[in-house]
């Protein structure tokens, strides 16, 4: 299966060992969002993950718009105990337009070195030109 969507946001780098094999691993989850349709108004998200070499190779950020392929399936951990978890495994990531980094800082609030600033002195809506008051209501 093929979505299509967006990189909502990236989750910290876990570092490990596999125990059945005793292999290093490294895995980064991203929250990715999706629209089911095109008239759907609202975004869906689900959890997903890229491991090991696939972290530097995709160099994920936060809005990227991306094309990813997913295999749905679900497991049994642990093992014969009954309980089961969906497994959603990412394939193959196509990006499609890589984030804007001023429009990223823009909506986390942060602003970058060479930004143009609001004046501090600006004139609010209560006084006119001459400084007087306006006896407009609103």
């Amino acid at each position: 299966m093929e979505l299509q969507g967006r990189v909502v946001r990236l989750l910290p780098l876990k570092e490990g060992v596999a125990q059945s094999t005793g292999n290093p691993y490294r895995t980064q989850e991203f929250i990715f969002g999706f629209y089911e349709s095109n008239d759907s108004i609202y975004e869906k998200n689900i959890l997903m993950n890229i491991r090991n070499e696939n972290i530097e190779k995709y160099n994920l950020k936060e809005n990227d718009k991306i094309k990813v392929r997913i295999s749905l399936g679900i497991r049994e951990y642990p093992k014969d105990s009954g309980k089961y978890f969906n497994d959603i495994r990412t394939g193959d990531i196509t990006i499609i337009q890589k984030a804007n980094i001023e429009a990223v800082q823009q909506a986390n609030g942060t602003q970058s070195v060479g930004s143009p600033q609001q004046p501090q002195n600006a004139p609010t809506g209560g006084e006119n030109q001459g400084g007087e008051s306006d006896d407009l209501p609103f």
